[in-house]
């Protein structure tokens, strides 16, 4: 059973930032509705959870 987990927990981690980093983020510049400076403060939000999660 560890070692399942030590496979999945990777494979979920790389799936989460990479939609996130290239799916979400370059969206987020495409949509009429949001100014560039709230798609800037997402981002810096969700800069600043995902540097929480990954430790000092």
């Amino acid at each position: 059973m560890p070692g399942i987990v030590t496979l999945l927990a990777p494979t979920l981690w790389v799936g989460i930032l990479s939609g996130v980093s290239y799916i979400a983020t370059p969206l987020k510049f495409r949509a009429a509705s949001l100014t560039r400076a709230a798609a800037l403060e997402v981002g810096r939000v969700t800069f600043q959870f995902f540097q929480g999660l990954n430790g000092p």
